[in-house]
């Protein structure tokens, strides 16, 4: 949450949550290695299947001019911010 500000380009901010939650994933054991190790192969994506937020305006998944995220954050935009781990047994198959 507090990288969630205006001159914050979107990929840091994405970035930092799959680590943070790649780590918990470590933390817990769910996951072994370093974390490095575990972002290099994107282990992330598979408890945490979508991107971490939108645009929210007019419409819930509103779209700006570079698609449903901004590249960077900039004052007045409004942004969802939905990280989540999902364990859900049909996506293990292919770890």
């Amino acid at each position: 949450i507090s990288e969630l500000q205006a001159g914050t380009p979107w990929t840091t901010i994405s970035d930092a949550s799959r680590a943070t939650a790649t780590q918990c994933l470590i933390d817990l054991g769910l996951v072994t290695g370093s974390l490095d190790t575990a972002l290099d192969l994107e282990i992330s994506k598979i408890f945490f299947p979508h991107g971490l937020g939108h645009l929210l305006g007019l419409d819930v998944h509103d779209v700006g001019p570079t698609g449903p995220v901004p590249e960077v954050l900039k004052d007045g935009m409004v942004v969802t911010c939905e990280p989540g781990l999902y364990f859900v047994d049909g996506r293990f198959a292919s770890a």
